[in-house]
């Protein structure tokens, strides 16, 4: 079973040593690749604790992008009632 995690756990973790975000509905840990992103460290860090879903697709990100989302996810976002 995933980790559930709601919109303001993910809130608070802003910092390039603390970063998350949420795409499509799965919540992402990018410290240890904030580095390595091609697009450079301010594109995750503009990102940082919200929902980077749209930037994510209007970038068109390759599949291999998309595999290592999966290898980033710490858990899925929270359903609100």
């Amino acid at each position: 079973m995933s980790r559930k995690l709601t919109h303001a756990d993910v809130a608070e973790h802003t910092d390039r040593h603390n970063l998350w975000m949420i795409i499509h509905e799965n919540v992402l840990d990018l410290c240890q690749f904030i580095k390595e992103h091609p697009g450079g460290e301010e594109v995750l860090m503009d990102q940082a604790g919200k929902d980077a879903s749209a930037a994510f697709d209007n970038v068109g990100h390759s599949p291999e992008a998309r595999d290592i989302l999966k290898t980033l996810t710490i858990g899925v976002l929270e359903k609100q009632v």
